[in-house]
């Protein structure tokens, strides 16, 4: 797995997710999400997960839809934000929301590097889902 520094932009996406999470953070949403997309537009999501029912929303589906309702459908860069303990942190991508932006490209993730809490680092999606359901055998 190839880890990348960020770039300012990549720190930008960053505290943009974590500036949404700030305001809209609430019993039903507790992570954002920020997708830079191809063309250098930024779009910014939270998740929607209402007490009491299983048909909740990702942020990153969220960020995504709004990219995609917007006119642009490739996936740049993204990252997701949650609070733990009191403090911000990045958190990687579940396995379903890998999924759907494979399916827009193989973007740069914003994750925490590996045993470093705190460190911010970025990897091709490909590296975090190395096998995509493409290519699975039936």
């Amino acid at each position: 797995m190839r880890f990348l520094r960020l770039t300012e932009r990549d720190r930008a996406l960053v505290a943009g997710a974590t500036d949404l999470l700030r305001k809209r953070e609430s019993e039903i949403s507790s992570v954002s999400a920020g997708v830079a997309a191809r063309g250098g537009n930024w779009y910014f999501g939270v998740c929607v997960d209402p007490p009491d029912t299983t048909a909740g929303m990702c942020a990153e589906y969220s960020a995504i839809g709004a990219m995609v309702s917007s006119g642009d459908r490739i996936v740049e860069t993204m990252v997701a934000v949650t609070r733990d303990d009191g403090a911000y942190r990045v958190i990687p991508p579940c396995g379903k929301c890998r999924e759907l932006a494979r399916g827009l490209g193989n973007p740069y993730v914003i994750v925490e590097r590996p045993g470093k809490r705190g460190s911010l680092t970025k990897v091709r999606l490909s590296d975090l889902m190395p096998i995509d359901w493409k290519n699975r055998p039936l």
